[in-house]
């Protein structure tokens, strides 16, 4: 599982197609097997922390792989984690924010990400504010 390219692709913001759900869902399904689960975002979280502190700062979550994210928006990716870890908006993402993330693409709350999850949910995550 790369980096959380879970988060970083989350950058992919308003230009995010059918083939960037695709790539970053290939990057959180770490085992392969079809669904992505909440332990493989968390491999993915610890992967980013390149320093191993438990928090991802800008710059971390930058220099992570964003399959098809452009650059420019890797601030306003930032922001939507910090606004849903545990300590809204102070500059770091705790893992709280991998919580979140998850719960927002489960829509059927089944504790497994589909790949028909990612593809109708995740661009709608980062337009609603």
């Amino acid at each position: 599982m790369l980096v959380i390219v879970f988060l970083g692709l989350l950058a992919v913001t308003l230009s995010l197609d059918a083939e960037t759900s695709k790539s970053l869902y290939d990057v959180l399904d770490g085992n392969k097997d079809g669904v992505v689960r909440l332990n493989e975002m968390f491999g993915t979280y610890n992967i980013v922390d390149v320093n191993k502190d438990g928090l991802i700062t800008f710059e971390e979550f930058a220099a992570g792989p964003h399959p098809g994210a452009p650059p420019l928006s890797m601030r306003e990716a930032f922001r939507y984690f910090d606004d849903r870890d545990n300590e809204k908006n102070n500059g770091v993402l705790d893992s709280g924010c991998v919580v979140a993330f998850f719960d927002d693409l489960d829509v059927n709350k089944n504790g497994v990400i589909t790949r028909q999850e990612m593809k109708d949910n995740y661009l709608p995550l980062f337009l609603v504010k």
